[in-house]
């Protein structure tokens, strides 16, 4: 029994231990803080980032560890790598050695280039940022542009309440020269405070802090009015194209439906006309009666079929030239009145031509 609760206890620890990180932002004594280091960039442009290492700094190891977030981290240029420097929660270090850094032409050029531009970095500790520069530019008496310095020693001043870290806070000093062939120490040191702020209050500090001023862009302001002034151009000009089309196009229909009225009235007063009575009449009386029968005695005052006539309408176009009024058929045993001599006789009546009529 008293061997199960040991491991019970043993158990217990190792779980503590291992939930304990910066994700709970919860630690026990002399456990591993991770300080991330994340990028560089000039002050004046904040929005400018690159990589902590992008700069000629003393990288631990080839294998870097990241800590990545989510899209906005990502998108902000936030890339979080491990600094392997060795702190531990609530163990004061004096003044320890990060590396020794050997300058060579390149290396000296890159910083001082930096330092000109008045580069900037960031680290992290338990989600809580640190900043500072990278070196500054001393007055020389005997350069116009002043004389670059490194800033070697980097000294970390953390607050904490209980097992939870409040506030950290970064100060440098111990300026170097940069010159080509030297060798300089890059240091570090911690201090560890306690603070009353609860762990809920530990980004209050952070709502106005005096790192970055807040300076008024007046080129953005300019840019951005100037791009809604040409959107707002861009946007009126399609629409005022597009209703200028759709008039023209209206215009364009009315006038064609009162061309067409006119037309219509035009149409409907010519076939309102009718002929004159006198030449139907005329024609109706001059032209005689045709009879078309099978019958072998006709009399001469009636016309009958003729030799090659097989059917009415060869008896029709026989007295073609005569054009009569009107086409009798009366022998329906040797002519039958079919589909094509009744659409004939209607064809013939709709565009006034001789009557067809069929007798018993």
């Amino acid at each position: 029994m008293p061997s199960s609760s040991a491991v019970f206890v043993l158990l217990v620890c190792l779980l503590a231990t291992a939930l304990a990180s910066d994700s709970d932002h919860k630690y026990q004594a002399d456990e591993k803080v991770t300080l991330w280091v994340n990028k560089v960039g000039p002050y004046n442009n904040p929005q400018e980032t690159y990589n902590y290492y992008s700069l000629p700094f003393c990288r631990p190891s080839q294998n870097d560890v990241h800590k990545w977030g989510g899209l906005g981290e990502v998108l902000g240029g936030n890339e979080l790598i491990d600094s392997e420097i060795p702190i531990k929660f609530l163990k004061n270090v004096d003044r320890n050695v990060i590396c020794h850094l050997e300058l060579d032409e390149a290396k000296v050029n890159h910083f001082k280039d930096a330092i000109e531009s008045s580069y900037w970095f960031e680290f992290f500790m338990d989600d809580l940022p640190l900043w500072g520069f990278v070196g500054e530019l001393h007055p020389d008496k005997n350069s116009e542009n002043g004389k670059q310095v490194l800033y070697t020693h980097k000294n970390i001043i953390v607050k904490y309440n209980k097992d939870q870290i409040i506030h950290v806070n970064l100060t440098q000093d111990n300026p170097k020269p940069l010159e080509a062939g030297s060798t300089v120490d890059l240091t570090y040191s911690v201090q560890w405070i306690p603070t009353d702020v609860t762990f809920a209050r530990r980004f209050d500090v952070y709502l106005d802090y005096p790192f970055f001023e807040h300076q008024i862009h007046w080129f953005s302001i300019f840019n951005s009015f100037m791009m809604v002034i040409f959107l707002t151009g861009l946007v009126s000009m399609i629409l005022m194209r597009t209703l200028r089309n759709d008039y023209a196009k209206y215009a364009r229909e009315d006038d064609d439906l009162e061309s067409l009225k006119g037309r219509w009235k035009t149409v409907t007063v010519g076939f309102s006309v009718a002929p004159p009575p006198s030449v139907n009449f005329t024609l109706r009386r001059s032209i005689p009666r045709i009879h078309a029968s099978a019958s072998s005695s006709s009399s001469p005052s009636s016309p009958s079929l003729g030799a090659g006539e097989n059917n009415e309408l060869d008896a029709v176009s026989a007295f073609s030239e005569i054009v009569p009024d009107t086409v009798v058929f009366d022998d329906f045993e040797r002519f039958p009145p079919t589909a094509a001599t009744v659409s004939s006789a209607l064809l013939l009546g709709i565009c006034g031509l001789p009557d067809t009529i069929f007798r018993d």
